[in-house]
């Protein structure tokens, strides 16, 4: 699995140790048998990489990390260091397979500032024959998170009180009943829920009753990905797309055809607002803890997954639709997003240069 973040404010590294120190923080979790590229600009924002640890003899995935290196943000320096659960003297694979793609990304142009690996025992650089003792590391710098201690703890959604969920399942079942009763070619309900329940998580004023409306219009496909497109940018777009698949439903020709691609990360839609798209995650995560029902309960993850898909966080997307295919095995938007991910095929925006 693939990620790729970037860090819009400044942070400090001064050595190997703060760089190790900083990427759980960066990344969000602990990454584990991993390979993570540090791409450091001229602006001084710092952009992650993450990549599953590779066979060293694997140089079709060794050259795969390489044409996802080169679609992130041109660096000045770039940083590459990995991560094994295998003791020093036994990380020969992941020192050989580090040193391969050091070579690929030398040879491709980019200035290598450092080749660093940290293991069960201690971390050092490529060329280090002993390491250095991990109680050394760094402190994470300021401004960044305390990580999760994996990838599967910060996929970890813990059910609401059972008071709640109660509350909810009433709710959804009087939600069901509207939605049921509307015209399915008419205007959008999503588009409005979905802009009404950011502004309430905004606000703090989180209600269950929206939160409830928004999952039983979005339990019908074309809602659901309006609601998205809400999300990551904007009603206005929502309400596109919503044109775009009633008249596909009507029969009659689309007037943009690009929009629907922006699902998959096909089209030509902007880079989503990082601060908006992290609160349509908060939202989903809040209504994935609510929900009972599996199919309900699967929607809600894979709405999740999308929106962390969006952000560049395939692994952790990864996860959640793991959790969604064990609710409802064949769900369409689920079964994209695991095969865009398993192909290692990430939104074009995720590699850009977030603005200020």
């Amino acid at each position: 699995m693939t990620e790729t973040t970037t860090r819009p404010s400044v942070i400090r590294l001064r050595s190997g140790r703060d760089v190790l120190a900083a990427i759980p923080g960066l990344l969000g979790y602990h990454p584990r048998e991993s390979i993570v590229l540090l791409s450091i600009h001229p602006d001084t924002r710092v952009s992650t990489l993450r990549v599953d640890l590779p066979a060293p003899q694997d140089g079709r995935a060794l050259d795969g990390i390489a044409a996802l290196a080169c679609r992130m943000p041109a660096p000045s320096t770039t940083i590459l260091a990995a991560f094994t659960a295998a003791d020093w003297e036994e990380a020969s694979a992941t020192r050989a397979a580090l040193g391969a793609l050091a070579t690929r990304l030398d040879r491709m142009g980019f200035r290598i500032h450092d080749t660093l690996i940290s293991t069960s025992t201690g971390f050092g650089t490529l060329d280090d024959t002993a390491p250095q003792p991990t109680a050394l590391l760094g402190r994470m710098p300021a401004g960044l998170n305390a990580p999760a201690d994996s990838i599967d703890a910060l996929a970890e959604i813990p059910p609401a009180p059972p008071a709640e969920r109660a509350a909810f399942r009433m709710a959804l079942a009087r939600a069901r009943g509207r939605s049921l009763a509307r015209d399915v070619l008419g205007p959008s309900r999503a588009v409005d829920l979905a802009d009404q329940a950011l502004a309430e998580r905004e606000s703090g004023q989180e209600s269950l009753e929206t939160l409830a409306q928004l999952l039983a219009v979005c339990l019908d496909p074309n809602e659901r990905d309006a609601a998205l497109y809400t999300a990551a940018w904007g009603p206005d777009s929502g309400r596109r797309l919503h044109e775009e698949t009633t008249r596909e439903a009507r029969g009659i020709p689309a007037l943009d055809e690009d929009v629907p691609l922006n699902l998959a990360g096909m089209g030509t839609a902007p880079r989503p607002d990082g601060a908006r798209l992290e609160r349509a995650a908060q939202v989903l995560t809040r209504i994935a803890s609510l929900a009972a029902e599996p199919h309900a309960q699967a929607v809600a993850l894979t709405m999740l997954a999308w929106t962390r898909y969006a952000a560049g966080l395939s692994s952790l997307a990864a996860r959640l639709l793991d959790k969604a295919h064990g609710l409802h095995p064949r769900y369409g938007l689920a079964l994209l997003l695991s095969d865009l991910i398993a192909s290692s095929r990430l939104p074009g925006w995720a590699f850009e240069t977030p603005q200020d």
